[in-house]
């Protein structure tokens, strides 16, 4: 009875803090996209990870169908429902938004570090690999693209491939003096050299 009642106790915690959250977003939204796009746009995204966490993706798709619709030469519109169809695991739709964002927003780097999460997915290594590069040479502050074509190499098992990446990341941070921040990628870089054939 007592293993009940706690997962009584965290169910309606996990309840409390999901509306608790919502409606943080929701004042966030509130103040507009015009001050600070960006980080209005983040907030869209936080909210559409927390509903497809607690199974609503489907609300997701449709808010940002409709956002489309009415603004379908807007990059986030299309960004945001390609984003929609990652959380809901719907890859081959994702990939149709990409491919038609990809050709009026060749320009923008977050767009590619998504595509290269997609084509990862989908088994195709080559395409993502190429949506990295593309979008680390648009925006070199996107390091997350970096992380992305390590573990991805690891996973594959091109230790050599995946160590010159992780000392890529070494001498960014380094460079901008966050010696901290470089230990995780030394590890990694270490522990990748050491799996090379001797």
């Amino acid at each position: 009875n007592d293993l009940r009642l706690y997962g009584i106790l965290y169910q309606y915690h996990m309840v409390d803090c999901k509306e608790a959250a919502l409606r943080l977003f929701e004042k966030g939204l509130s103040m507009g996209e015009e001050s600070a796009p960006e980080v209005y746009h983040q907030i869209v995204r936080q909210r559409m990870l927390l509903r497809s966490q607690v199974g609503e993706s489907e609300k997701n798709i449709e808010e940002q169908t409709k956002k489309l619709a009415e603004c379908p030469h807007d990059f986030y519109c299309h960004f945001n429902l390609l984003v929609a169809y990652l959380y809901a695991d719907e890859n081959q739709k994702a990939l149709e938004v990409f491919r038609k964002a990809e050709k009026e927003f060749a320009d923008r780097a977050l767009l590619y570090a998504y595509g290269g999460d997609l084509y990862k997915r989908l088994g195709e290594y080559e395409e993502a690999f190429a949506c990295w590069d593309k979008a680390f040479s648009l925006d070199s502050e996107l390091t997350a693209v970096l992380w992305a074509k390590g573990f991805c190499y690891e996973e594959l098992g091109e230790y050599q491939k995946a160590y010159e990446v992780w000392m890529t990341l070494v001498a960014w941070l380094e460079e901008r003096g966050y010696e901290a921040e470089a230990e995780e990628p030394r590890r990694l870089a270490k522990r990748c050299r050491e799996k090379l054939p001797r």
